[in-house]
């Protein structure tokens, strides 16, 4: 393989894993937001419905947090390792 093809497949490598990265933070935004959102139903609600809507919000807001979280730490650490690739090939 040339190295025109690596740096080009390189390039291509370290785009997608950004994209990834800010695609996890995005799934982190989103997973405060749903905890904020279903603490607030939890306690304005006045029936058992929106309680349980409540708990079911921070529920899945707290998954999609570590979700988002894991994804956005791994695709950093995927990234400073092309890097580190980037700068030894070039």
């Amino acid at each position: 393989m040339s190295e025109d093809a690596k740096l080009k497949s390189l390039r291509e490598r370290i785009t997608d894993v950004a994209r990834n990265e800010r695609n996890g933070l995005l799934i982190f935004q989103m997973g405060v937001v749903l905890v904020c959102a279903g603490l607030i139903i939890s306690v304005l609600g006045n029936n058992i419905v929106a309680h349980i809507g409540g708990i079911f919000s921070i529920a899945l807001g707290t998954l999609s947090t570590v979700f988002g979280f894991y994804v956005s730490v791994h695709y950093a650490h995927q990234y400073n390792n092309l890097l580190k690739e980037l700068d030894t090939t070039a």
